[in-house]
């Protein structure tokens, strides 16, 4: 996960096939595919597709392949085109907010619990060095007193 958070949205031109000379998916149908940005965490995936799910049957078809990195792609009826990326759109601000309420103060807590960590390990260590260096005496070993 990366260290900043930025809000999921629908990104350029969405990519429409029309798949209706395919009999075995039935008239009327195009494939759409439209890229999400940044590419979303799993857990915000997981959240987008329970909120799409509440926008009705036709929205919840473009789940049928579901979210592909940053690729959220189906198939759906030629008729409801405009109104699934409507869908889409809500779906993702709904999901931003959730994820925003319920899911990253405790990815926030987990990444700061882990600095405060390293930031301890690091002040610990730095105060051994400086026990050790207040224990020294003078090196005399072979190589501290050769002059070259």
């Amino acid at each position: 996960m990366s260290q900043e958070w930025s809000a999921i949205e629908r990104s350029g031109v969405p990519r429409i096939e029309d798949v209706s000379a395919s009999p075995e998916l039935g008239e009327g149908l195009v494939r759409l595919v439209v890229k999400l940005y940044p590419d979303p965490p799993e857990k915000w995936s997981e959240i987008f597709a329970n909120e799409l799910s509440t926008l009705g049957d036709d929205a919840m078809d473009i789940m049928g392949s579901g979210i592909l990195g940053a690729d959220l792609q189906g198939l759906i009826r030629d008729s409801d085109l405009e109104d699934t990326i409507r869908k889409i759109d809500e779906a993702a601000d709904a999901a931003n907010a959730r994820y925003e309420a319920d899911v990253l103060p405790e990815v926030q807590r987990k990444r700061e619990a882990r600095e405060a960590d390293k930031a301890s390990k690091e002040q610990r260590q730095q105060a051994l060095n400086d026990r050790a260096q207040a224990l020294a005496k003078p090196d005399k070993s072979i190589r501290a007193s050769r002059k070259w």
